[in-house]
């Protein structure tokens, strides 16, 4: 709680995302893009891009 809690839930927020996706039945990719949501997209991963522009605008 206090001051740390909210970069507990930005360090957190990726790995508690993705597992929300996988217990409510997203595909395996989809749950691996959500966990490396907030991680440097390498230049050929299309849709790890697309995810954080997505993710960028909300």
């Amino acid at each position: 709680r206090g001051l740390r809690r909210p970069f507990v839930i930005a360090a957190q927020h990726p790995a508690w995302s993705a597992a929300l996706a996988q217990a409510a039945g997203a595909p395996p990719e989809a749950v691996r893009l959500i966990a490396r949501h907030q991680t440097p997209p390498q230049a050929d991963d299309f849709w790890l891009q697309r995810l954080q522009a997505a993710d960028d605008r909300s």
